[in-house]
């Protein structure tokens, strides 16, 4: 075992990573200062050495949109296909981002595992009896002909030296699996279709998003965009993408606008540079965000990984007691106070049918045919039982909201007939945008017309300044024919 450990570990190239290439990039604005994150160098080492709490992150994931602490989203791909971080390679990190973009920028919804199970599957590199532990171990892929269909990806052909460019930072509470020498470990059942209902979902989207294709989006649009926000796809945040405001939205990574000298150079780092140069600056469509939100429709569009419902420490606790239990008023506090708290966490979730219907059900249990009124006296905890409203705070709060808009709105008449408003207003300003864009296009063509017939111009331009060289020529001659025929005359006169 000793020996296989050894032989994992050399697959480890040297760490040429130094504290001012960290520097570096926090200028960029891919890592953030040491204070917040922990991160620290490990130039010189020649195998790994992370402490308990710390992670291995490679400089390249950093540019292709790859932060801590990650997002559900992603730590459910980990840990549902079995793989730890430095498992991957950039160009599949790359991959996770802009399909989390693409489905919350521009199909308005938040990221569909189902969907992403459709259209990649897990590759073992060189196979899957013996893939490598590092980087080239394992690597998502485009499923059959699905390269046809997505969004094109031009992916430098080389990222030479990436594998030295490891370096140690913190892992946060929401974390990655901890740090592990062994290879992944692949299974084909993990590489499956979707099936039922998100299977369904899944080929809807993927509709969508051919229909985005042939409106002209490409993948290396999509990265740029991300990048242009200052978003980190992949993160943890508080809001997604089609939720977004602008430039002061709180998931940016910085207030300030990216410098196109360091965004240049970021997509120098993923794409060729043919390809990074000639990226338009103009999306063929129109993001979702707060000013153009999704239609309210679009949010029955989901799919959540499994595996990552199961890292919430209280749920392992809950399961490693015996399963949930809804109510456990009829035991005493004192026997089992762990499971008492769990339970009126649980209780509290309850819509107030269940919630009713399993407190009449525990008052029975533990009282038989005495009235209610006995119930308080026989209490011995010295915590008392959060008393469950008639109301919920979700059911309260849409009351709040709704009598806040009353009074903001006394004349606009209903909500619906503000919506109706709203949606008006956004079909005209869809409407104008098209008609600019109709308008850009000709202005376009117009110009290509002028510059055409004024080549011409410029041709024949240079011909007649030719042809006036060509007489002034002329005329020098004859007037030094002149000249000697004039000299001729005057020797015979005189």
């Amino acid at each position: 075992m000793a020996e296989e450990r050894e032989s994992f570990e050399s697959q480890w190239a040297p760490s040429d990573v130094t504290d001012e290439n960290l520097k570096e990039m926090v200028a960029h604005g891919v890592l953030p200062a040491k204070e917040i994150i922990g991160w620290r160098p490990a130039c010189g080492e020649a195998f790994l050495t992370p402490d308990t709490h710390e992670v291995v992150v490679f400089s390249h994931f950093l540019y292709g949109g790859f932060p801590l602490p990650t997002s559900k989203f992603f730590r459910g791909i980990v840990e549902f296909y079995g793989i730890s971080l430095h498992h991957l390679n950039p160009n599949s990190i790359v991959h996770i981002a802009n399909f989390i973009h693409v489905c919350e920028a521009f199909l308005g919804i938040r990221p569909h595992f189902a969907l992403f199970r459709r259209i990649f599957f897990l590759k073992p590199q060189p196979n899957k009896n013996k893939p490598c532990v590092v980087g080239r171990g394992t690597g998502f892929q485009l499923r059959g002909t699905l390269s046809q269909k997505y969004f094109s990806m031009p992916f430098k052909t080389s990222n030479k030296g990436w594998h030295a460019n490891w370096f140690y930072v913190q892992n946060p509470e929401l974390a990655l699996p901890e740090y592990s020498c062994l290879p992944p470990t692949y299974q084909d059942t993990r590489n499956s279709l979707p099936m039922g209902d998100e299977a369904a979902q899944a080929l809807s989207l993927m509709e969508r998003m051919l229909k985005l294709k042939e409106q002209g989006l490409q993948g290396e649009q999509i990265t740029r965009h991300f990048i242009k926000s200052r978003l980190a796809p992949i993160k943890e945040r508080s809001r997604t993408a089609f939720e977004f405001d602008g430039k002061n939205d709180p998931n940016r990574e910085d207030p300030e606008s990216l410098e196109f000298k360091i965004m240049k150079e970021r997509m120098y780092k993923i794409f060729s540079n043919a390809i990074a140069v000639s990226c338009s600056h103009l999306l063929p469509v129109v993001p979702y965000n707060a000013f153009n939100p999704p239609p309210p429709e679009f949010s029955l569009m989901k799919s959540d990984p499994p595996i990552a419902q199961r890292r919430s420490p209280r749920r392992q606790a809950g399961q490693a007691s015996g399963g949930p239990k809804i109510r456990s008023d009829a035991q005493p506090s004192i026997s089992k106070p762990t499971n008492q708290s769990d339970s009126r966490k649980r209780k509290l979730i309850l819509s107030d049918d269940e919630g009713d219907n399993v407190e009449k059900a525990g008052n029975k249990e533990v009282t038989g045919k005495q009235p209610r009124q006995a119930n308080p006296k026989k209490k011995t905890s010295s915590r008392p039982i959060p008393k469950i409203r008639k109301s919920s705070r979700i059911h309260l709060r849409n009351e709040a909201k709704t009598a806040t808009l009353e009074k903001l709105v006394p004349h606009h008449g209903t909500l619906e007939e503000t919506r109706a408003q709203l949606h008006e207003t956004r079909e005209l300003a869809r409407k104008t945008e098209h008609d600019l864009r109709d308008r850009i296009a000709k202005l376009q063509d117009s110009n290509f017309e002028l510059s055409g017939s004024s080549k011409v111009q410029v041709a024949k331009i240079t011909e007649l300044e030719k042809r006036i060289k060509a007489l002034e020529k002329d005329k020098g001659e004859l007037t030094k024919q002149r000249d000697s025929a004039l000299k001729d005359i005057e020797g015979i006169c005189s």
